[in-house]
């Protein structure tokens, strides 16, 4: 009895601790018209925001965007040598999906700044927000169960979509959007790992498969010292958990028994250094990951931008 209770109370004690864990949120900035520099600068002010609250920590590559768009609404030259710029914005905050493109909640600020330029009085009016801001810090904590029952209630229709990507070869995709769950929706993200793996099987399963075609038709074109290193460098390309391995295990065994003495130690060589590299794999948690995040780094900026720019 007393070993059910201490499993309860342990099991108890790990979801409250997902519970508090922070969650991943990405700042960015909507305005077209600022430099990249100004830009990074605000998105810089806010992750110091981010980073004082409790409920979040940011991360470059998370769904969940924390997104800011100043609007001016008063601007005024001052009549002093040397001229300074003043401006008064209504500073929009949106926090939301940008994969699903959805909102979760909005928020609204009003700030002055004046510098020598227009980009200098944004910088200005951004650094009056102080890291304890009401405003930013309540839409922060308010959201945060609001998210966390959205990818309860989309669970579902997530996987289905990640499922779908697979069918259509779409492994990276699909990935993404497995590995992309906040792991402190626990339920979800256990869903969602879980079939990751399956997913990540299929894909070194398809792309082993491709692979061992390209490397037989390399070994046919030459069966010599260079068709033997374009073998090589396909074959490094096949995954050691992939189905396809064992057949690539043999072919190394056909490409050794072919070459000569001189033209067999290069080939072992390259052997050894692929085997090498293949020993030195990620494990499958950091594998999926790194899909993941290749596969965000791939998508068109403007892509991200335009989402971000209808928010508001």
């Amino acid at each position: 009895m007393k070993k059910i209770v201490l499993t309860f109370l342990l099991t108890i004690l790990a979801h409250l601790m997902f519970a508090q864990a922070p969650m991943g949120i990405r700042p960015m900035v909507s305005n077209e018209e600022l430099s990249d520099a100004t830009s990074q600068y605000i998105e810089s002010v806010l992750k110091n925001i981010i980073s004082s609250n409790d409920n979040w920590e940011s991360t470059d590559w998370s769904r969940i965007v924390l997104a800011i768009k100043l609007h001016p609404t008063r601007q005024d030259v001052t009549p002093t040598a040397p001229v300074k710029v003043s401006m008064e914005f209504d500073v929009f905050i949106s926090i939301g999906d940008i994969t699903d493109n959805h909102t979760f909640k909005n928020a609204k600020l009003s700030l002055n700044g004046i510098g020598s330029s227009e980009e200098r009085a944004y910088v200005a009016a951004i650094k009056s927000i102080k890291p304890d801001n009401p405003t930013i810090n309540s839409l922060l904590n308010e959201t945060r169960p609001i998210v966390e029952s959205y990818y309860k209630n989309h669970c579902h229709q997530i996987i289905q979509k990640a499922n779908t990507l697979a069918k259509t070869n779409n492994y990276d995709e699909a990935i993404y959007l497995l590995t992309s769950i906040p792991d402190v929706c626990t339920d979800c993200y256990e869903k969602c790992m879980k079939l990751t793996q399956t997913v990540y099987k299929q894909k070194i399963d398809h792309e082993g498969s491709q692979l061992l075609k390209q490397a037989r038709i390399e070994w046919m074109n030459g069966q010599d010292r260079e068709a033997a290193n374009r073998v090589a460098d396909v074959m490094n390309g096949i995954s050691p958990n992939s189905s396809a391995y064992a057949e690539v295990k043999k072919m190394q065994n056909t490409i050794t028994n072919k070459l000569t003495a001189d033209e067999r130690r290069e080939w072992d060589m390259k052997v050894k250094q692929m085997q090498a590299r293949h020993e030195s794999n990620l494990s499958i948690i950091e594998a999926v990951k790194a899909i993941g995040v290749a596969w965000l780094q791939s998508r068109p900026q403007n892509v991200t931008k335009t989402i971000i720019r209808a928010w508001f």
